[in-house]
C-alpha cells in the first residue's frame, strides 16, 4: 500500500517492492551474457560486503563500500576505453 502511494506521488519509480537484484535478474534473464555479468558483479559485491562487515564489526564501525565502488569505477573506465578504441578502429 505504501509503495503504491509513494509511486503515485512520484517519490519512487515503480510500485514494486522487489529488491534491485531481483528486478535486474528479471530484466536480463533472457540475455545470458548480461545475466553472467550481473551474477559476477553481484557475487563480487557480496564478497566485498562480507569482508567489510568482518572488518567493521569488531570496532562497531560503519561498513565501507569504497572497495566495491573503486573496482566498479575501474571496470567502467576499462569498458569505456574499449568502446572508444573500437570506434576508432571501425
Amino acid at each position: 500500500m505504501t509503495s503504491v502511494i509513494l509511486y503515485r506521488i512520484g517519490n519512487i519509480s515503480s510500485p514494486s517492492v522487489s529488491t534491485p537484484g531481483i528486478t535486474l535478474y528479471h530484466k536480463y534473464k533472457d540475455d545470458s551474457q548480461k545475466q553472467d555479468l550481473l551474477m559476477k558483479i553481484g557475487s563480487l559485491f557480496v564478497d566485498i560486503i562480507h569482508k567489510q562487515i568482518d572488518t567493521a564489526k569488531p570496532n562497531n564501525e560503519p561498513i565501507d563500500i569504497t572497495p566495491f565502488i573503486t573496482i566498479m569505477d575501474s571496470f567502467l573506465i576499462n569498458v569505456l576505453l574499449i568502446i572508444y578504441f573500437a570506434t576508432l578502429i571501425l
